[in-house]
């Protein structure tokens, strides 16, 4: 891929995260969803995607589910703070404390 075509496939990416947290803020999961799935489908490797996608399942209080988008943000990204932090605090020990959407 040529770098003309990452930059419009990263401002793409990060326009749908930017969606999708928008959508977030007024309670439109389901087109937050939407918004997700299409980042991922860009680039599925990168952490923040998944992340907001364990954010979404979280809200829909599937934290199972949450917590396996959580370590795989963490996968690619072992420092991605976000991630560290939804991870940790929807541990079963620890849930409390507000969501991050990266």
């Amino acid at each position: 891929m040529n770098a003309c075509a990452e930059n419009t496939t990263t401002d793409q990416y990060t326009a749908l995260l930017d969606l999708a947290r928008a959508c977030i803020a007024r309670k439109e999961y389901r087109a937050a969803g939407t918004h997700v799935r299409e980042a991922l489908a860009l680039d599925p490797a990168r952490p923040e995607a998944l992340n907001l996608f364990g954010a979404l399942l979280e809200l829909n209080r599937d934290w199972n589910t949450a917590r396996k988008y959580y370590r795989a943000a963490l996968a690619f990204d072992p420092a991605y703070k976000p991630a560290q932090i939804n991870l940790s605090r929807t541990l079963p020990w620890c849930l409390l404390g507000e969501i991050r959407l990266g």
